[in-house]
């Protein structure tokens, strides 16, 4: 072994150019680049959410229990809308002492050495994971890989990701049947029960992607001739578990039904909630917007006091009516409580008329 440090490697492309949403850019005819969706996003409609949401809970509260500034920090907030972005803040301050960051920037790390691997670079791998290398080794022994971090493309569906590699593997792998180049992709995390439904999905889309696209020169190159649809591998070496792995195989025939139901519901996902209802009308639309004001500073506790204070006997009650004739006396007193409060009522006065948009 020579003596490169990892994970930063010499002569490692830059990244792939990306768009404000993460998505990378992959070039069109006309040369104006799109966002394509990434494959794990459109797998991660399959995922078993309950098990994140858990783990997720867990290491707040392991990470709260850990800085008592957290806790005191805490205590003077409320779930209103005006605290919501300060106590996002406090949970990813918790997130990141219990550590929860730490596995993935492992998992990461394996992958970066695995890779080097593959290329023939030489590496000095860090003690804890030099078990796993020697897993690697053995478990990927007379494999020809085709193509190693290869981007895929669907360019119907505006879908884009990069599996690990396309591999010929030892025709032992095989058995009786054709000797084909299949998907592979390396999996570092524990069990693969909450997650196996999703990596199907995953690796389906990458097989029965239309091209290879590479980035740098925005070529589409085709798919490799032959390309197994129906089985993939999944190479997982979990990183806490000493180095053991396991091969598998993955049937991404089922997988690409799911991976098909699951770009439906992403573009189903997407819709608007206008293109999906129409609002039916009920009392005077004034006195239901009025009403829904008052209704929404009385979510702030910093507001209550004004409303009891500045809301005269006059302007009626959300019980009884309230005293459209005042409307505009109304309309000043909430405007200066939401002011001081800052939590402004994002609903349009039914009185003022739609604004027209302008043609371009």
């Amino acid at each position: 072994m020579g003596d490169l440090l990892l994970p930063a490697f010499e002569g490692d492309p830059p990244s792939i150019p990306r768009d404000h949403y993460g998505r990378p850019l992959i070039g069109q005819p006309d040369g104006k680049p799109i966002g394509y969706t990434r494959t794990t996003t459109i797998s991660e409609q399959l995922a078993d959410t309950r098990a994140l949401e858990t783990w997720k809970e867990r290491q707040v509260a392991r990470g709260m229990s850990q800085r008592p500034d957290l806790v005191l920090a805490a205590q003077q907030l409320t779930d209103s809308a005006a605290d919501r972005k300060p106590l996002n803040r406090l949970t990813s301050e918790a997130h990141k002492q219990a550590g929860s960051g730490d596995k993935a920037a492992n998992g990461t790390l394996i992958h970066a050495i695995t890779e080097a691997e593959d290329r023939g670079d030489d590496t000095q791998v860090p003690k804890e994971w030099k078990h796993h290398v020697a897993t690697y080794r053995r478990m990927t022994e007379g494999c020809e890989h085709l193509h190693r971090e290869q981007m895929t493309i669907h360019d119907d569906n505006h879908v884009a990701g990069t599996p690990d590699h396309i591999s010929l593997w030892p025709q032992h792998h095989y058995g009786k049947r054709k000797r084909r180049p299949r998907i592979g992709d390396l999996k570092t995390g524990g069990v693969l029960d909450y997650s196996i439904r999703e990596i199907a999905a995953q690796l389906a889309i990458y097989a029965n992607a239309q091209w290879l696209y590479n980035w740098e020169t925005e070529e589409r190159l085709p798919m490799p001739e032959g390309l197994d649809k129906d089985i993939a591998v999944i190479i997982h070496i979990p990183q806490d578990g000493g180095g053991r792995g396991r091969l598998y195989e993955v049937d991404i025939a089922a997988g690409w039904v799911a991976a098909q139901h699951c770009m439906w519901t992403h573009q189903w996902k997407k819709k608007k909630v206008a293109n999906l209802t129409s609002q039916l009308d009920f009392g005077d639309p004034l006195e239901e917007w009025l009403r829904g004001r008052i209704l929404s500073l009385s979510t702030y506790p910093d507001a209550r006091p004004y409303l009891a204070q500045h809301l005269k006997p006059e302007f009626g009650s959300l019980s009884t009516g309230i005293n459209l004739d005042l409307a505009d006396e109304l309309v000043e007193v909430l405007e200066m409580i939401e002011t001081f409060c800052q939590a402004p009522f994002p609903e349009r006065d039914p009185r003022t008329p739609t604004p027209k948009r302008k043609k371009r």
